[in-house]
């Protein structure tokens, strides 16, 4: 028997969630939101909402906070042993409007592509290899998420499986 091509996962916020299957390298992720929390921010207290992927051994592939206080996408990653690195940052404005906002992450050998909405928001090359095996999804303690609780999120293992019918999408 083969091996599904495509996932469906509830991630509940403050929770990691193991996946079944490791997203590998074109692979893809879609984070949808059935709801946007446009006034997290008002809480006066700042607001992050973060998407992590992961790889086995627990470091931070790729880190997404959206910060809605600083009208900021921020990127990232992070290893157990050296700590966050540099921030890549693109300006908030323009990426989610409306519902059923999309964030896919489309896993290229040496990048991720972050796509929200159908756009391209961000190239991220990546500092840490391995394949996704986890996903986290947080927010600074106490505080709304931007995004809704739970976010569901399918993994593909190509753009085949996008396709009904083709070969890979079995």
């Amino acid at each position: 028997m083969a091996t599904p091509s495509r996932y469906f996962h509830k991630v509940p916020l403050n929770q990691i969630t193991t996946l079944p299957e490791p997203v590998k390298v074109d692979g893809i992720l879609i984070f949808r939101s059935f709801d946007l929390n446009m006034y997290a921010s008002l809480s006066g207290k700042g607001d992050y909402t973060l998407l992590d992927l992961l790889n086995a051994g627990g470091d931070v592939m790729l880190h997404i906070s959206v910060r809605c206080c600083q009208n900021a996408i921020v990127f990232n990653t992070s290893t157990k042993n050296t700590g966050w690195g540099p921030e890549e940052i693109v300006e908030l404005k323009g990426h989610f409007e409306g519902f059923n906002t999309t964030v896919a992450i489309y896993n290229h050998p040496d990048m991720f592509q972050i796509i929200t909405n159908g756009r391209t928001a961000h190239y991220f090359k990546k500092r840490i290899q391995g394949d996704v095996a986890k996903l986290s999804y947080f927010t600074a303690e106490g505080l709304p998420s931007f995004f809704s609780d739970p976010i569901a999120v399918e993994t593909f293992k190509d753009w085949g499986a996008l396709v009904p019918g083709s070969r890979s999408g079995n």
